[in-house]
């Protein structure tokens, strides 16, 4: 899932969609920015957890 990339048109659509849910409800767009924010501090830590515990493994498969 984190290696999705989505193609620049619809990196596009998605920012025009999110200005003009902004312009119609302001309140409930910063809240969502908010929590997409957190969502991807969260993601984060999660990834780095998971390298730290491959890194962990990869040590002590190593000899």
């Amino acid at each position: 899932m984190a290696d999705r990339v989505l193609p620049e048109s619809e990196v596009e659509d998605l920012e025009d969609l999110i200005q003009a849910f902004g312009k119609l409800f302001p309140a409930e767009a910063k809240k969502l920015i908010a929590s997409h924010r957190l969502l991807q501090r969260r993601v984060t830590e999660l990834e780095d957890l998971n390298l730290n515990w491959e890194q962990a493994f990869a040590e002590l498969d190593t000899p």
